[in-house]
């Protein structure tokens, strides 16, 4: 999340550099998919959203902190950009502590001993053979599966229509006109410098 309110405060003052821009969609990806294959089968669904939902927040407080009224200005900007810049040394620094995920352990690196001491840290509990069962049968699952194709996707009718809502959502988001908001928000500040 702080990461992003970095990228967010930095863009409203500067030009786009491209760290910044990739920054929000790797951190919007990665932090979901290590949650999702850490979490259990029933928190799966809430743990993969909350991320989301704290980068959006992180976003919001990031433009409401960058109004010039708060620390937009001369005084405030290096505060601003010191606390983006704590932050995230923090995160990476708690990032270390970080199990490997037990799902990437067992069915990438197969190794079935670090699987079950990683989900017996995260889970707090001696007994997960259930858990590296029910691991073992989802790699099983994907390996007899056959690889998915955009054609194969499009023409699926159990996924027909997932795909059509999320192209609608993305789409409607893309037409929402928030991306001119943010381009005049930016030529804004380059007439008026702080």
């Amino acid at each position: 999340m702080y990461l992003n309110i970095m990228s967010c405060a930095y863009c409203d003052f500067s030009p786009p550099h491209p760290f910044f821009i990739f920054l929000p969609g790797i951190i919007s990806s990665v932090v979901p998919l290590y949650i999702g294959e850490i979490a259990p089968r029933n928190l799966r669904g809430g743990g993969v959203t909350i991320p989301l939902l704290f980068l959006n927040i992180g976003v919001l407080l990031a433009q409401i902190a960058a109004l010039r009224e708060i620390l937009g200005n001369s005084k405030g900007l290096p505060f601003l950009l010191g606390l983006s810049g704590l932050l995230p040394l923090t995160e990476l620094a708690l990032l270390f502590s970080c199990p490997e995920s037990p799902r990437y352990l067992l069915i990438q690196k197969r190794d079935e001993n670090g699987a079950r001491e990683a989900l017996k840290n995260l889970r707090e509990k001696r007994n997960v053979e259930d858990e590296i069962e029910e691991l073992r049968q989802e790699d099983l699952a994907e390996r007899t599966e056959k690889a998915m194709t955009t054609f194969r996707l499009l023409s699926n009718q159990n996924m027909r229509w997932h795909v059509i809502t999320i192209v609608a959502l993305m789409a409607g988001q893309q037409l929402s006109g928030i991306n001119a908001v943010r381009k005049a928000k930016m030529s804004q500040n380059d007439k008026n410098p702080i």
